[in-house]
């Protein structure tokens, strides 16, 4: 609903919406993009999805109103779905505002939205329960356990930290990479997951530099979870990863 993709504010309507648009403007719109992109490339395609490669992604429904300055988001956000073989919905609705959903209890427009959304979740998500089989599950999940050695914590988290930095900065498909500590921070547990096994395989290239480092602060172990393409179940045969593969889900 009315997405904020593109954060270099590249697009048309920025300046041809800005009498229109109530809600947002370039100037304060672009007073908070530091705090967002702390210190990277507004460009880069994990920031601004306009730029990114969107391949993968299941069937998108990309909702805005012509009274708003990211209007030329959403319309270039489909584009670049499209392009990338991404089955999207452009549903565009005039002369209302950002996020206008909201005012659904008022606004007749948006209560429409919305049931239009609802409808398209309704037909996906139906078909993906009837149709999606083990099989056709690619999404790859990680699950680490960690025990510091005396002392290492703080190099710990100077390694993890640079290795989030460069997967924010380069992986194309890195869903979530999530680090939790007990109270004592005398363990973690390491969350990941990728769009498949490509993203895995990605993911290692670009951190594997720091991977002995880190696993030299501490002793643990670590699931997958999933369905392996043949390329990662055999990176990861005798590696001491253990690999769990789907069996139910809903």
């Amino acid at each position: 609903m009315s997405p904020y993709a593109d954060l270099t504010l590249a697009g048309t309507t920025m300046d041809t919406k800005a009498e229109a648009d109530p809600l947002l403007s370039r100037e304060n719109l672009q007073a908070r993009i530091p705090d967002y992109t702390a210190g990277h490339d507004p460009a880069l395609g994990l920031i601004s999805p306009v730029f990114a490669d969107l391949s993968g992604l299941p069937p998108l429904i990309i909702q805005a109103g012509t009274h708003e300055v990211l209007l030329d988001d959403a319309i270039r956000l489909a584009r670049q779905a499209a392009a990338a073989d991404v089955q999207v919905t452009l549903d565009i609705t005039p002369g209302v505002p950002h996020v206008f959903q909201a005012y659904y209890p008022i606004l007749d427009e948006a209560a429409a939205a919305l049931d239009r959304a609802g409808q398209f979740l309704s037909a996906h998500l139906t078909g993906s329960q009837t149709t999606a089989g083990p099989e056709q599950l690619s999404e790859i999940q990680g699950i680490g356990r960690f025990k510091f050695h005396q002392g290492k914590v703080e190099e710990f988290k100077r390694l993890s930290a640079q290795a989030i930095d460069i997967a924010r900065a380069k992986d194309t498909g890195t869903l979530q990479y999530e680090i939790y500590f007990n109270d004592d921070q005398s363990e973690c547990i390491v969350l990941e997951r990728y769009r498949d096994s490509e993203a895995v395989i990605e993911h290692g290239a670009h951190v594997g530099h720091l991977t002995e480092a880190i696993f030299a602060t501490g002793s643990g172990s670590s699931d997958l979870l999933g369905e392996p393409s043949d390329q990662l179940a055999a990176m990861i045969a005798g590696s001491g990863v253990r690999l769990f593969r789907p069996f139910l889900s809903i």
